[in-house]
């Protein structure tokens, strides 16, 4: 059985080479503090993986990457069985709005969604994944911008 595999640069991450891009500006918090910005945004997926441990996602969990001034982007995570399904969505929250500090109340909240993509972006055994989570590959440079 191949292990799955996330890793993250100083720009995006990606999910068995599905790459995204994050957006880290409204996570201002000594939590999220790193040497570069892949640190900064593994502490984001430890949050993830705190919340898939802890919650029943069959309703759906926000996964947030990307907090923008008028939109927040999102992998959506919902349970079916043993497996969490994975969709890219655009929540209808600006990432200011957000505290981050408690990030899995916006999370496990209902949130308005903009959009959902149709498409499914993953479909991984839960176990697996957050084991992932929690140890991503690091790309790291000397430089952030690289």
């Amino acid at each position: 059985m191949a292990i799955l595999k996330i890793t993250i640069d100083n720009k995006g991450f990606e999910i068995e080479g599905k790459r995204l891009v994050y957006d880290l500006y409204y996570f201002e918090s000594d939590q999220y503090d790193g040497p570069t910005l892949a640190h900064s945004f593994a502490k984001v997926l430890v949050r993830w993986a705190e919340v898939l441990q802890r919650e029943s996602v069959a309703s759906g969990v926000l996964l947030p990457f990307a907090l923008d001034d008028h939109y927040t982007e999102c992998l959506k995570a919902v349970q079916i069985g043993r497996r969490i399904i994975l969709k890219y969505v655009v929540a209808a929250v600006a990432g200011f709005q957000i505290d981050v500090e408690d990030i899995e109340d916006f999370m496990t909240s209902p949130q308005d969604l903009e959009s959902e993509s149709s498409e499914i972006f993953g479909d991984y055994d839960k176990e697996e994944f957050i084991a992932a989570l929690l140890n991503p590959k690091l790309i790291v440079s000397d430089r952030e911008g690289l």
